[in-house]
């Protein structure tokens, strides 16, 4: 979790030049092995990237939000992404044509993680692992 936390904190400060930005992080995780925390660094990493690249243009605030819970075993449950102005095409996310958004669906795929997209304000995305019981967060 330690390595999670300054992961997303690091990239908020390494982008967020010019931008009042809150986050929302919520890490819930016990000791990860380096075979899911590669993909999983990779993965937070692609879509906090794409957030300042694309979600706050003409906004000087705004929010990101990482909430991340379970475990290896019991697999893993990922909510992120930000407040911004949100995908401008919901189309086709599901079959990607940017080599990041391809890049978000197989990394979740090497995680065992099922990719959906909120219908909250902004672009959030739901991973959460196939077969788990995704629960209900504020």
């Amino acid at each position: 979790s330690n390595y999670l936390d300054a992961l997303v904190r690091d990239l908020v400060h390494a982008y967020a030049v010019g931008i009042r930005l809150k986050m929302d992080v919520d890490i819930r995780t016990r000791t990860l092995s380096v075979d899911t925390l590669v993909p999983l660094g990779l993965l937070i990493n692609e879509i906090i990237s794409n957030s300042f690249k694309h979600a706050f243009k003409g906004r000087s605030a705004g929010t990101i939000i990482v909430h991340l819970d379970g475990g290896e075993e019991e697999g893993l449950s990922l909510r992120i992404g930000d407040d911004g102005v949100g995908l401008p095409d919901r189309v086709g996310w599901k079959d990607p044509q940017s080599l990041g958004m391809e890049l978000i669906h197989t990394l979740a795929g090497q995680l065992g993680l099922v990719v959906r997209l909120n219908d909250a304000p902004g672009t959030v995305y739901e991973l959460v692992a196939e077969g788990r019981k995704d629960r209900k967060r504020a």
